[in-house]
């Protein structure tokens, strides 16, 4: 199992989920959400400018053992790079190095330095002989946190005379005098308090004369004619006025005007044309007229035009060319035809063209260059052409043009000087090149220019001044929702100089409380005390108090009223129950109280207001109601009110046998190769071999049986077949074989016992008979059989062992009893056993070792012990036995060889020791062994397989013992080296 270059090991540009080795065919299949697979690089490589190829073998180039987020010449030849890494080379770096002009690395330079984040920007003074460093680290100072920055388009730097934003800006536009207007949830600027929206001035100083008070929701949209600024989002009330969304204001005066339309739903966007303020949002109502997320109005008189396109979804995006209005959102039937996501009208007549793309999701923004439409979104393809993310459109065919950057995620905004293109929203590439959430692109060839000011966080809005770009948006770096952290090394001996402006580091919520300061984030420990992402500190002594809710994923937003700390975030326990991602905890004991809204997404904040509570987040129910994005909820029970404003808008498997690893994911091509959500690796040279059934969408879980590879996920064709989220393939020939179930959503998980497939997930039937989350197959015929546990959730992992199978997951009632997430079922009758153990949380993994069973999750209670995220249960009594490695915040994968227990997950400590994701643990003498492969920050292991003397791992990582690793790698137990 050697690769054919062992300095040449495999790398994936997602996570890893699933693998199962074949023995026999010397194969490994592998599974996760990656959508390619090469040779290692490493962060960075140089490339030849002419050829676009790499300037020497990948293999002779440093390998940076991270991420590379910016780099500059050092003027010689060489470049400084700096990111997030630890090593480049064989040489330990903490996010900063220097690589001289021979291509090897300086050993000298920075070897002293330690940063606590990442740095994000670069630039040298070659005058001063000081390279000046920007970034998310918190070692120099605290910060002052802004929404926004500036950027010299030159050389897309930020300016160091920055305008100082608490807050988020979302939209923006030009006062055509130099400066610009913002609007966004902005509270101060320059230290000054402001409400949500206001006006810098060309020199970069706040217009003390534009101060609109008391606005009571986020601004999302700005247009501007002559002294008239009109304004749309979320508010429904200025100065103590009402506004429904809508509202416009005199510029000169900053004084609110009566233009009052009345929008009964949130506004998206505006533009002006000829008297004419054309309107795009969530909304049924506006100026007291039936108007479907877009409509006109008369800025003369205020009242609404005839215009009246009725779009069945929201509208982001409007641009006008002459007489041509083209919209962008997220409909499909829009002036009585069908058109997907974007459309034209004729605003002469009102009439919609024949101007019809076909975009395969939603746009956010357009913008218009001569014939050219530029279209940012979350599409993949459109016009005719695949293309993701962003693509530019012939304005008279409706027809993609070659432009093509293939960006990696939502591009939201998009600004153009010139023949430069500049985009923002959330990705981390584009045109093949790492660029983090901001880019420019010539717009002639599609080419990513050198503009690279790296920010760590959503871009919302962009706006144009002279050499400017005004940049806002949710961002953490170009100093994330502030200006970057930033620093000053001298470039001769690598220390930090005197150089000391304002900085800080990652902190989510902060509430302070006479002497106590209540913190939340992503923390195991502070003030002293194990705390797991939530605290109080006493602020005389720095020290943590009692309080310890104990939340099992971190602490986005909190606020305080009455006693009670209302806490949203990404936990799904907190204060002793079972809470998901909102609580409200008693400050004096640090417990949960009854309210308890159960929301289904992260709660990111939290606003009270009177004997209410308002949530905003990634939701779309909570309170027991059907909320997207943002609920009202009653402070006592958390129950949500009548208002509803609507915002709209991994693989987990890997299976073993023989030497053969399969993988499966939401990848399209593998090693140059085209392969749709499946594939199969050679353990020798680590390429894709022909086997390819070519799925259409997820795979999550891979079980082999001979020559025969069962798939489960969520697609609905395999190899050219109808198959509905579960498979068979022979992998002799790799094709599909006539076994067919059809579950009719996703399967979780597979195991046999004899000729049965017992299968889980999320599905409601299989075989066009009711199987609620779990069910039994002929593993040949593919019949359903008679089993039927009916589980009320998803089942996630299924172990069979003799008569019996023991399950996992998310539900707390099945085989007709209740069962809290964990249970024991007959394999013939379905019925659960008298086995019960009672854990708190999720379970994700199972392994069977004796009389024991060995358990990982999400949960910190099981088997009536205290016992966080991992546990051993008696298989016959379910309680739980001594051991307690104690890991935390959560265990995906458990494999047993022999005594040794391999252990995967999201946790950075161990058996009273510090292991971040991956450990073993002796079960002979009760502790975790030497065995510590070190995975970059924040790293996680999904899936552990083991064939002989070799570990295979998959996950979410960069780097393994500062190597560079994407998300693959392979760890010789008997030397406990990397393998490749």
């Amino acid at each position: 199992m050697t690769p054919v270059n062992p300095l040449s090991p495999v790398c994936f540009n997602g996570a890893v989920a699933a693998m199962a080795p074949d023995e026999l065919n010397n194969t490994l299949y592998v599974g996760g959400h990656f959508t390619q697979i090469g040779t290692c690089s490493g962060g960075g490589l140089t490339l030849n400018k002419t050829t676009s190829r790499p300037t020497a073998p990948l293999w002779q180039f440093p390998k940076v053992a991270g991420t590379v987020n910016a780099s500059i010449s050092d003027g010689n030849g060489g470049f400084f790079i700096g990111g997030n890494f630890n090593a480049v080379g064989d040489i330990e770096f903490s996010n900063v190095a220097h690589l001289k002009s021979d291509g090897t690395v300086d050993p000298d330079f920075g070897k002293n330095l330690e940063f606590d984040g990442p740095i994000l920007a670069l630039e040298r003074d070659p005058n001063n002989n000081t390279l000046y460093l920007g970034g998310g680290f918190s070692s120099v100072t605290p910060s002052l946190k802004s929404g926004g920055a500036i950027i010299d388009l030159t050389s897309g730097t930020l300016s160091l005379d920055q305008i100082k934003i608490s807050g988020n800006v979302y939209a923006s536009v030009s006062d055509n005098n130099g400066g610009f207007y913002i609007g966004g949830d902005i509270s101060w600027i320059n230290g000054i308090p402001v409400s949500n929206i206001a006006h810098i001035k060309s020199d970069g100083q706040l217009d003390l004369l534009f101060l609109p008070s008391d606005i009571n929701n986020t601004v999302l949209s700005l247009a501007l004619t002559g002294t008239t600024l009109f304004v749309g989002g979320s508010f429904t009330s200025i100065g103590g006025q009402t506004r429904n969304h809508i509202a416009a204001f005199d510029t000169v005066t900053g004084n609110l005007l009566s233009f009052n339309p009345n929008a009964n739903g949130t506004v998206y966007e505006l533009t002006y044309s000829n008297s004419i303020l054309y309107v795009g949002g969530s909304f049924t109502s506006i100026g007291g007229q039936t108007r479907n997320n877009i409509a006109s109005i008369d800025t003369t008189n205020g009242t609404v035009t005839i215009f009246n396109p009725t779009a069945n979804g929201s509208v982001h995006a409007l641009e006008i060319s002459g007489t041509t209005l083209y919209v962008g959102g997220s409909f499909s039937f829009i002036g009585g035809q069908s058109r997907r996501s974007v459309a034209a009208f004729d605003i002469v007549s009102g009439n919609i063209t024949a101007f019809n793309p076909d975009v395969s999701g939603s746009v956010f923004d357009i913008f218009l260059l001569d014939s050219t439409l530029y279209i940012g979104g979350t599409f993949t393809h459109i016009g005719g052409h695949a293309r993701k993310i962003i693509a530019a459109l012939d304005t008279t065919t409706g027809s993609a043009t070659m432009f093509n950057p293939n960006a990696s995620s939502t591009v939201s905004t998009i600004s153009i000087s010139g023949s430069s293109l500049f985009v923002g929203g959330y990705f981390d590439s584009i045109g093949g090149q790492a660029r983090n959430n901001i880019a420019s692109i010539d717009s002639t060839t599609g080419d990513l220019t050198t503009f690279n000011p790296n920010a760590d966080g959503t871009i919302s809005a962009l706006s144009l001044s002279g050499t400017n770009l005004y940049v806002g948006g949710q961002f953490f770096s170009i100093d994330g929702k502030t200006r970057p952290y930033i620093a000053a090394i001298d470039t001769a001996s690598g220390s930090v100089t005197s150089f000391n402006p304002v900085s800080g580091g990652f902190v989510n919520s902060l509430v302070a409380s006479g002497t106590i300061l209540y913190v939340g984030g992503n923390f195991i420990a502070i003030g002293g005390k194990a705390r797991n992402h939530i605290a109080a500190i006493d602020t005389t002594s720095g020290t943590a108090i009692f309080f310890d809710p104990n939340a099992n994923f971190y602490v986005q937003t909190m606020t305080l009223l009455n006693s009670k700390l209302y806490v949203g975030g990404n936990f799904n326990s907190i204060g002793g129950q079972p809470r998901n991602y909102i609580a409200a905890l008693d400050i004096n004991t640090g417990n949960a109280t009854s309210f308890n809204p159960n929301a289904n997404g992260i709660v990111r904040a939290l606003l009270p207001s009177g004997t209410t509570i308002f949530a905003g987040g990634n939701f779309s129910s909570i309170g027991g109601q059907p909320r997207n994005h943002i609920a009202e909820l009653d402070m006592t029970l958390g129950d949500a009110t009548t208002f509803n404003p609507n915002f709209d808008n991994d693989v987990l498997a890997l299976s073993s046998s023989g030497s053969a690893i399969y993988i499966g994911g939401d990848f399209t091509s593998i090693g140059g190769k085209t392969r749709n959500y499946f594939a199969a690796l050679d353990t020798n040279t680590g390429d894709a071999t022909s086997l390819n059934p070519n799925f259409d969408s997820f795979v999550y879980s891979l079980l082999l049986s001979d020559s025969t590879l069962y798939v489960g996920g969520y697609f609905n064709f395999v190899g050219g077949q109808n198959r509905n989220s579960i498979a068979a393939i022979d992998t002799t020939t790799g094709t599909v074989t006539s076994f067919n179930p059809n579950a009719n959503t996703y399967v979780n998980t597979l195991a046999l016992s004899g000729s049965t497939l017992y299968i889980g997930g999320a599905f409601g039937s299989v075989g066009g008979q009711g199987r609620s989350y779990i069910a039994a197959v002929d593993k040949t015929s593919g019949n359903v059989l008679a089993f039927n546990p009916n589980a009320n959730s998803p089942v996630l992992i299924i172990v069979a062992s003799g008569t019996n199978l023991f399950v996992g997951g998310y539900f707390t009632s099945i085989g007709g009893q209740i069962r809290n997430y964990i249970a024991e079922l007959n394999t013939t009758t379905g019925a659960a056993t008298s086995f019960y153990t009672d854990a708190n949380n999720a379970v994700n993994t199972l392994i069977i070792s004796g009389s024991d069973l060995y358990v990982g999750g999400l949960f910190n209670s099981i088997g009536g012990q205290s016992r966080k995220y991992i546990a051993a249960l008696d298989l016959v009594t379910g309680s739980a036995t001594t051991f307690n490695p104690n890991s935390g915040p959560f265990v995906n994968s458990l494999t047993l060889e022999g005594s040794m227990l391999y252990i995967g997950g999201r946790f950075s400590w161990l058996g009273g020791k510090l292991r971040n994701g991956i450990a073993a643990f002796d079960l002979t003498v009760g502790k975790a062994t030497s065995f510590n492969p070190i995975l970059d920050n924040g790293g996680f292991v999904k899936s552990i397989s083991q064939i002989g003397n070799q570990l295979f791992v998959s996950g979410n990582f960069s780097s393994v013992n500062f190597k560079p690793r994407s998300n693959f790698f392979v760890i010789d137990l008997t030397t406990g080296s990397l393998a490749y």
